[in-house]
């Protein structure tokens, strides 16, 4: 591997994260950020009266490979007690309380933007990173082939230009950085960017120096956290209540997408003022701050994300990530701007990558020097391994589900499905016991466990390829899919766990289950009152399959065989599945 020398323009989460990994890969980088720190929206304000987490209020931790990461910062990360967090409507009754399904709130100590400043001192300490420098055009090197210069703008109004950079990375948010290609004649590479959308949005920050007093009980809300259906305010957050803060009353509102948007040119000063008095009916709480002012983040909130974790055009050299790639959470800005997915077993004799990122979901293809692997056809119905006319098994067709096999390498573990005599006399294959089809261009895509397959009267459920459909949903955050015996037959049920905030419509179940590459759709479909965790954060289906078909009173539908699409399960519907009465 040779070493190279890359641009990051953004100092988010992502740019850090990006710059950290390329650094550890043994590249050079240099980051350059208009503003005047590291964080990006992990932002923390400083006044009078204490500290403001005015752009990213918490995270969450789902994806062992953040948790890994986080324990490089032992402590500086901790739980937050939002465990009041109320929805609240537009007058401030509670209309839903408590997190859905437990899940921790995590803030950075003493505020959100430590954990990306910790992150990046090591890039601070080398002198990689030029700050209050915005980079206003990407040039070719003249004086190198295939190289870029960055030009830049200081915060003073001093230009300067940088060259000898081999690759550029853009971390910044889409609208930014299509106007930065587009000042660059580079106006085509901004083409994918037209479809993501990200939100903007005010916020306030104030300040309640008396409601805090030696002998008297708060007198602000009884709450820490809200969502709110207000027409201008979608958050609110009590600042002292999060751990490592100063104990003055002080709360972060954020305006509601919609509002902002229609207010986005009004000053800070009728903002400010109007997001107060919003404050005030929605919490009942109008006395006047001591400390009062707002930020506007013309892009805050993903709205319409790209779809794929990155984009990398391989002939200019130039690559783009985010959250607003994939999301809008903390996690979404993590991910490496190269995700790789990938599927092995525990012998490791079976290995595949998805080292392009560009198909989500797909565990890509065999490692260049790995073991040889073949994929066995199936009959899903007598799970059956199926032989050819010459006696020999057969190999799957593209798009056919198969069972993986692996030609060891090595010892082999005795426990092992071990087949000899596969596709010549006297070869020597480990069945991997999970199903895989490969698609026209040769990528493996998981299908599911032979244990794990659904045989319903209708055909085969596969599990994996529902999760897969469904994860084209955004208020989805997790899908998995069980049996339950009725009578003579199975059903195939699938849980949801929604994110914070979402909600699921009857047509999009419809449309992203209507076309999966195989199998067959379940037959019920629920948000489940709960989502119980492994330690891997894979649900708990022993916990799941005690529900059996969900109850018709919560959000549930089933799939109507006539006509091919979900309808909301109601009693009647679930008496036809089971055989017998809903549960009361």
């Amino acid at each position: 591997m040779s070493t190279q020398h890359i641009a990051i323009i953004g100092v988010g989460m992502a740019g850090v994260v990006c710059a950290r990994t390329l650094r550890q890969a043994g590249h050079n980088v240099t980051l350059f950020e208009k503003s005047r720190g590291l964080g990006g929206r992990m932002a923390t304000r400083r006044s009078p009266f204490g500290s403001f987490d005015h752009g990213t209020q918490y995270f969450t931790v789902r994806d062992p490979r953040f948790e890994l990461a986080l324990g490089t910062v032992p402590g500086l990360c901790r739980p937050w007690s939002a465990n009041a967090v109320r929805v609240l409507d537009p007058i401030g009754r509670v209309i839903e309380a408590g997190l859905p399904g437990g899940e921790r709130h995590w803030v950075a100590t003493p505020g959100m933007n430590a954990l990306v400043r910790a992150w990046g001192e090591p890039l601070l300490e080398d002198g990689n990173v030029l700050l209050e420098t915005r980079a206003t055009r990407i040039a070719r090197d003249p004086l190198m082939k295939d190289g870029w210069e960055i030009h830049t703008e200081g915060s003073n109004g001093s230009v300067h230009v940088y060259p000898g950079f081999d690759k550029v990375v853009l971390a910044i948010p889409p609208a930014q950085a299509s106007a930065l290609l587009q000042a660059s004649a580079l106006g085509e590479l901004a083409e994918p960017l037209g479809a993501v959308q990200v939100d903007p949005c005010w916020t306030l920050m104030a300040a309640w120096p008396q409601a805090v007093q030696p002998g008297l009980i708060t007198i602000g809300p009884q709450w820490n956290a809200a969502r709110s259906t207000h027409h201008r305010i979608a958050w609110m957050a009590r600042e002292s209540s999060k751990p490592g803060r100063e104990a003055i009353e002080r709360w972060t509102v954020q305006a509601s997408a919609s509002w902002s948007a229609e207010h986005v040119n009004d000053s800070p000063e009728r903002v400010s003022a109007k997001l107060l008095k919003a404050f005030g009916e929605v919490t009942g709480f109008r006395a006047t701050p001591a400390h009062a002012e707002v930020h506007r983040w013309l892009y805050a909130k993903t709205a319409r994300p790209l779809g794929q974790s990155h984009l990398w055009f391989k002939t200019e050299g130039i690559g783009l990530c985010g959250d607003w790639c994939l999301g809008h959470r903390v996690e979404d800005a993590f991910s490496p701007a190269h995700v790789v997915e990938f599927f092995t077993t525990t012998d490791g004799q079976a290995v595949l990558a998805n080292v392009s990122g560009a198909k989500i979901g797909s565990e890509g293809r065999p490692l260049p020097g790995g073991g040889q692997i073949a994929l066995a056809a199936y009959d899903v119905d007598d799970d059956l391994i199926l032989e050819g006319d010459d006696g020999f098994v057969a190999r799957a067709e593209p798009n056919e589900v198969g069972v993986l096999l692996a030609r060891p390498r090595g010892p082999v573990d005795p426990t092992a499905a071990i087949k000899r005599g596969v596709f010549a006399p006297g070869d020597t294959w480990v069945s991997t016991e999970f199903l895989f089809r490969r698609d026209d261009v040769g990528d493996y895509w998981m299908v599911d466990n032979r244990r794990s397959v659904i045989r319903t009267p209708r055909g085969a459920v596969f599990g994996k390829e529902i999760s897969n459909a469904l994860g084209q949903i955004e208020a989805i955050d997790i899908a998995v899919t069980y049996r339950v015996a009725v009578d003579d037959h199975e059903l195939a049920v699938t849980a949801l766990r929604l994110r914070p905030g979402g909600s699921v419509q009857t047509a999009e179940l419809t449309e992203a289950l209507s076309q999966l590459p195989v199998g067959v759709a379940p037959d019920v479909v629920y948000v489940a009152p709960a989502m119980p965790l492994n330690a891997s954060y894979r649900p708990v289906l022993r916990t799941l399959r005690t529900n059996g078909v969900p109850n018709p009173s919560w959000p549930s539908w089933y799939l109507d065989a006539a006509n091919g699409a979900f309808e909301r399960l109601t009693a009647q519907a679930y008496t036809e599945l089971t055989g017998q009465a809903a549960p009361e």
